[in-house]
């Protein structure tokens, strides 16, 4: 019996890397793929287990906006729910930079950075991939900010709707937040 139970024990963490392996190489595939096909930015995957997207508009430029968002060393001072950040370096594609929100540390490396419309990167922690987008366009001699994300991966597939609930909630607080520090 004991055998048993130890194959058993075997034959599941083995399903349990080869699934997250597979999940890393088809987030991998969707990253080259994109960036090979992408005008402006890598788009987030809106096939993915979890996508959300949000807008808001904000009393001020796009380069007020984008300087807040590009100096990520900033963050934890106006994102509520982030502890940490750092980048070193400035912010252009390859940079890379970590950073910590709710409790779980990412590493993220930025896929596009231009000045003052796009900005995006992707990033890892365990059991998950994301592509993260914002777009700043002047509306009004305000600025529309919208953000995409997308999620992938063993965790975000196997608890969707615990990882969909967050992302959306997460997006519409980090908007507010953003316009709460722009406008102060």
């Amino acid at each position: 019996m004991k055998k048993m139970i130890s194959l058993l024990f075997v034959f599941i963490v083995g399903l349990g890397i080869f699934t997250y392996v597979q999940k890393e190489n088809s987030f991998k595939k969707y990253i080259e793929q994109a960036s090979a096909n992408a005008t402006h930015q890598i788009p987030a995957n809106p096939k993915a287990p979890v996508f959300a997207q949000g807008e808001i508009v904000i009393a001020s430029s796009p380069e007020k906006v984008w300087d807040a968002l590009t100096q990520i060393n900033e963050w934890p001072s106006w994102q509520s729910d982030v502890t940490e950040a750092k980048i070193q370096g400035p912010v252009v594609p390859g940079a890379i930079f970590t950073w910590r929100a709710g409790g779980i540390s990412f590493q993220s490396e930025i896929h596009t950075a231009k000045t003052p419309n796009f900005l995006g990167w992707t990033g890892k922690t365990i059991g998950a991939y994301a592509v993260h987008n914002w777009t700043l366009s002047e509306f009004d001699g305000q600025t529309l900010v919208q953000v995409e994300e997308s999620l992938e991966g063993f965790l975000p597939s196997l608890l969707k709707g615990f990882f969909q609930k967050n992302l959306e909630a997460g997006i519409q607080k980090n908007l507010e937040d953003l316009r709460q520090e722009i406008e102060k």
